[in-house]
């Protein structure tokens, strides 16, 4: 399932920026990162953030698998 790409400077507005905002919840939703959906999407980041954050998206933490127990060299 691919994100309707939109090109710079589209405004979104009204039902189609809840529409859109639903879709890039829906890919954060099934492990796509928000660098993923900037890039599919061709918005910036902060963009593609703020329509998560009106989504009502609960935001994973950031950086990757943390280590439970310190590694032995």
């Amino acid at each position: 399932m691919a994100i309707t790409p939109l090109s710079y400077g589209t405004r979104l507005v009204g039902e189609a920026r809840t529409k859109y905002a639903a879709e890039l919840a829906a890919h954060y939703n099934n492990n796509h990162s928000i660098r993923s959906l900037m890039a599919e999407s061709g918005r910036s980041y902060g963009f593609v953030y703020k329509l998560l954050k009106e989504a009502g998206v609960t935001f994973r933490p950031r950086g990757g698998v943390r280590r439970t127990e310190p590694s032995e060299n």
